[in-house]
């Protein structure tokens, strides 16, 4: 999972998904061989965070975007081989981040009843085959079905970016989707590749996948695109929305997770690194330098982590301290199962944290009660500090 401080995306909140089990922390984090007076935090803070309370306005649209990363099918649901993300998962807060996949007309259709969307997007280990999924939260059912056509009509008449207009296509299994293709070379490999793209309006969300496979392979991507519906339209059914007129008043926390992440020594806040998100979502920015997107799922899922809280650290809330120490594990090994990463010491002081390294970054995990804290950094020194800090405010975690 790419892990590095500053690498996520937008500052989020899964309002109306908050659990009501008491956290465990203070007296229940492991202390047993820990010596506090050798512990080295440089200059991180070491108690949490005080609480966020409302978001700032000009990140309200981005934290309603960040929730629905919960809701939205991950692509290797979808075929179990794509489980590389390749870094365009993200809330969709300026429609003109759906250029390249929706053309600029279709961009700006978007931008006339947008109220909050998510992107994700992952492929196989050899790249041959992609898949995109979007769901964006429009103002009314209206506005999804009129998009729908319209951006389907513009890819399919408009020579949008100097490569052509795309073919229509009718597919049988897909009647209430527009489905469009387009046939052209790999920019690597120069191999014969189609991208079939379907925009489906489901109540007042606009849902699009997309599907590039090689050339020869073209059959396959109707199957794909029918089953993202099959998966996606249940799962956003389940999207506790926040009132459009209450989004400007959501809370950057509510859950009081993201308070025991290390914050800045600075105390800058950006929302670029501030993120709260369910297993669902977190999945979704997987990378195979700590685990692919399937296998952090299934440790999640399997140790009941609800959520994971992102700032200059990661947290993981996992059900109880058994389940925390079994996830620090599971994170661990799947670091480990990557090529070039080996063990490193633990920090001075900190004999419990479990820390690796590839020798050009480093990573470093330690449980406290029912939650986990995770480190990275280009230097042992730095991340041996964050990881002291991140013990410390774990042991104070209520």
């Amino acid at each position: 999972m790419r892990v590095a401080a500053g690498a996520v995306a937008a500052g989020v909140l899964l309002a109306g998904c908050g659990s009501s089990e008491a956290a465990v922390g203070g007296d229940t984090a492991p202390t047993a061989g820990v010596d506090r007076a050798a512990l080295n935090t440089g200059d991180f803070p070491t108690t949490p965070q005080p609480p966020y309370g409302t978001a700032d306005p000009d990140k309200t649209v981005a934290i309603e975007s960040q929730r629905m990363a919960e809701f939205t099918t991950l692509p290797f649901e979808v075929d179990p081989e794509i489980t590389e993300s390749f870094g365009s998962s993200k809330p969709v807060t300026d429609p003109k981040v759906l250029k390249d996949s929706f053309s600029e007309p279709g961009a700006a259709i978007v931008g006339e009843s947008l109220v909050a969307g998510y992107m994700t997007s992952a492929k196989t280990p050899s790249g041959e085959r992609e898949f995109s999924q979007i769901v964006l939260r429009l103002t009314d059912d209206a506005a999804a079905a009129s998009a729908a056509e319209r951006i389907h009509t513009s890819l399919v008449t408009t020579d949008n970016g100097g490569v052509g207009a795309q073919t229509a296509e009718k597919i049988d299994i897909l009647p209430n989707s527009f489905v469009s293709s387009r046939e052209s070379a790999d920019f690597t490999t120069k191999k014969p590749v189609v991208t079939v793209k379907g925009f489906t309006a489901h109540g007042n969300y606009l849902l699009y996948s997309s599907a590039r496979v090689p050339g020869t392979e073209k059959d396959s991507t109707a199957r794909t695109i029918a089953k993202a519906l099959e998966l996606q339209e249940p799962l956003i059914d389940q999207f506790p929305a926040t009132p459009v007129d209450q989004i400007k008043d959501i809370k950057m926390d509510q859950d009081d997770v993201l308070i025991y992440t290390v914050g800045r020594p600075d105390g800058a806040l950006a929302t670029q690194e501030m993120a709260v998100y369910g297993p669902r979502g977190i999945s979704q920015l997987a990378n195979d330098q700590f685990a692919d997107a399937s296998r952090l799922y299934k440790v999640l899922d399997d140790t009941n982590t609800d959520r994971v809280a992102v700032y200059d650290s990661y947290v993981y809330r996992s059900e109880s301290p058994e389940s925390a120490q079994k996830l620090l594990d599971g994170l661990v090994t799947a670091n480990l199962d990557q090529e070039g990463w080996t063990k490193a010491p633990s920090p001075a002081g900190l004999p419990n944290a479990q820390c690796t390294t590839n020798g050009t970054s480093d990573a470093c995990w330690v449980a406290g009660g029912r939650y986990v804290g995770q480190s990275t950094s280009g230097t042992k020194t730095d991340v041996d500090q964050r990881i002291s800090a991140q013990y410390l405010i774990l042991d104070g975690a209520k």
